[in-house]
C-alpha cells in the first residue's frame, strides 16, 4: 500500500510539472506571435509610405524629364551651330594660308621688316589672331588622332605579320617532326613545351612594358638621401646603396638571347621574344634611358599604391555607413524592443 501511494504521490506530480510547462510554453507562443504580429505591421506601414512617396515623386518627375529633354534638346542644337561654325572658320583658315601660299611680285612694293632666323613669323594681332589660333588648336587635335589611328594600324600590321610568321614556323617545326623517330619527337615536343613558357614569359612582360621582368631580372634599387635636418641638407643627390650594373644585365641578356634565338628556339613567337629582349636591353643598359624610365615606374608605382588606399578607404567609409543605416532603420521598425532583439541577434550569431 505504501508503495502504491508513493508511486501515484510522483505520477500526480509529474502531471501538475507537464501542465506548468505547457502553460509557459502556451504564454511564450502567445507572446511571440505578438511581437512577431507588431514587427509585421510597423514594417507594411513602412512599406506603404514609401510606395506613397513612390507614387508622388514619379508624378513629380513627369514635368522634370519633359524640361529636361528641352534642354537636350537645345544643348544638341548649340552644339551643331558650334561645329558648323568652326567649319566654316577652318575653310576660311585653309583659304587665307593658300593666299599666303602664292608668290606675290609688285616690284615697288615697300620694303618689309625681316624676321631674325630662330623668330617665326607672327600673325596679326586682335579677334583674327585669336580666331586663327582656335582654329590652329583644332588642325593640331585632328593631327594628333590622325597620328593615333596611324600608330593603330602600323601596330595592326605588325602584328598581322608576327601571325603569319608564327604559322610559318609552326608548319616547319611539323615537318621536321614527322621526319624524326618517336624518341626523338617526345625530346622534341619536350624542349619546344620549354621554350614556349620562356618565350610568353617575355612576350607577356613586353607587353607590360616591364623591361626587367622581359630580362627575368628584379630592380632592387636602394638609395639614401640626401638627409635633411631644419635648415641643413648634407648632400644635393640620393646616395645609391644597391643598383644593378649595366655588366649584370648585359651578361643576363647574353644569356637569354641564346635561348630565345630563333635559330635555337623552335616556338612560333620566337622572333617576336628576341626582338622584345633587344629592345628592353637597349632600354636598360643606356643610362639616361634607364634613368627615366626607373623614374616612370617609380611614379607609376606610387599612384597603384595612392589608388588602393583610396579605394580601401571608401570601401571602409561604405560599410560603415550601410552599418549604421541598417541599425537606424532596425530601431525605427521595431521601437522599444530594437534593442533585445539586436542583442538577441548579436548572441545568435
Amino acid at each position: 500500500r505504501h508503495v502504491a501511494m508513493a508511486h501515484s504521490k510522483q505520477i500526480k506530480c509529474q502531471i501538475r510539472r507537464k501542465r506548468w510547462c505547457c502553460n509557459n510554453n502556451y504564454q511564450r507562443g502567445i507572446w511571440f506571435t505578438c511581437l512577431l504580429l507588431m514587427f509585421l505591421s510597423s514594417i507594411l506601414q513602412k512599406e506603404y509610405s514609401l510606395v506613397v512617396n513612390a507614387q508622388d515623386y514619379d508624378d513629380y518627375g513627369d514635368d522634370e524629364d519633359d524640361d529636361f529633354l528641352a534642354e537636350i534638346l537645345a544643348e544638341e542644337k548649340r552644339q551643331e551651330e558650334a561645329h558648323a561654325k568652326m567649319e566654316a572658320e577652318a575653310k576660311e583658315y585653309e583659304r587665307l594660308k593658300s593666299q599666303q601660299k602664292t608668290p606675290m611680285s609688285p616690284p615697288s612694293s615697300p620694303p618689309t621688316m625681316k624676321t631674325p632666323p630662330n623668330k617665326k613669323p607672327t600673325m596679326p594681332g586682335g579677334a583674327a589672331n585669336s580666331k586663327f589660333s582656335n582654329i590652329e588648336d583644332q588642325l593640331r587635335k585632328k593631327e594628333s588622332e590622325a597620328a593615333k589611328r596611324k600608330a593603330a594600324d602600323e601596330e595592326a600590321l605588325a602584328a598581322k605579320k608576327a601571325e603569319e610568321l608564327r604559322i610559318k614556323r609552326e608548319e616547319q617545326f611539323e615537318k621536321e617532326l614527322a621526319k624524326m623517330t618517336a624518341d626523338k619527337q617526345k625530346l622534341a615536343l619536350k624542349q619546344k613545351k620549354k621554350d614556349a613558357k620562356m618565350v610568353n614569359k617575355i612576350l607577356k612582360a613586353s607587353a607590360s612594358k616591364k623591361h626587367y621582368a622581359v630580362l627575368g631580372l628584379r630592380n632592387w634599387e636602394l638609395s639614401v638621401g640626401p638627409l635633411k635636418c631644419w635648415k641643413l641638407q648634407l648632400g644635393k643627390k640620393p646616395y645609391t646603396i644597391r643598383r644593378l650594373t649595366t655588366k649584370q644585365i648585359k651578361s643576363k641578356y647574353r644569356t637569354l638571347a641564346r635561348l630565345v634565338h630563333p635559330d635555337k628556339n623552335k616556338d612560333g613567337r620566337a622572333e617576336e621574344a628576341f626582338t622584345a629582349l633587344e629592345k628592353s636591353a637597349a632600354v636598360l643598359t643606356n643610362e639616361e634611358e634607364r634613368r627615366e624610365y626607373d623614374r616612370i615606374e617609380r611614379k607609376r608605382a606610387r599612384q597603384k599604391r595612392e589608388e588602393k588606399m583610396r579605394l580601401v578607404s571608401n570601401v571602409v567609409h561604405l560599410i560603415q555607413t550601410n552599418v549604421l543605416l541598417v541599425i537606424r532603420l532596425a530601431k525605427k521598425i521595431m521601437g522599444p524592443f530594437a534593442t533585445p532583439i539586436l542583442l538577441l541577434g548579436s548572441l545568435m550569431i
